[in-house]
């Protein structure tokens, strides 16, 4: 199993994949770092999300189906581990 990035719509059911199914998981080091930092910022940037819908006049009803799909990827996302990193050029321990 690999991500290609932190963001929970990528990686955040990666832990009950791993569970259900025995898989191994393979991710750049930096991936569960920023993962972390983006769960510490979560109002920080849902409020970037508010700003941005609101600046480019997006419909209030698009803009609320936006933030409860955000807020359904938070709620199913869970911690997880990388069990093996890849470096630039190749697969580190």
């Amino acid at each position: 199993m690999s991500t290609s990035h932190h963001h929970s719509d990528h990686a955040g059911l990666l832990r009950r994949i791993m569970d259900a199914s025995g898989a191994e998981s393979f991710a750049h080091p930096d991936v569960p770092t920023r993962a972390q930092l983006a769960e510490r910022h979560d109002d920080a940037q849902h409020q970037f999300y508010t700003r941005i819908m609101d600046e480019f006049g997006v419909p209030e009803a698009t803009r609320q189906e936006a933030m409860e799909l955000w807020g359904a990827f938070r709620e199913l996302s869970e911690p997880y581990t990388i069990t093996h990193r890849f470096e630039d050029g190749g697969m580190a321990g």
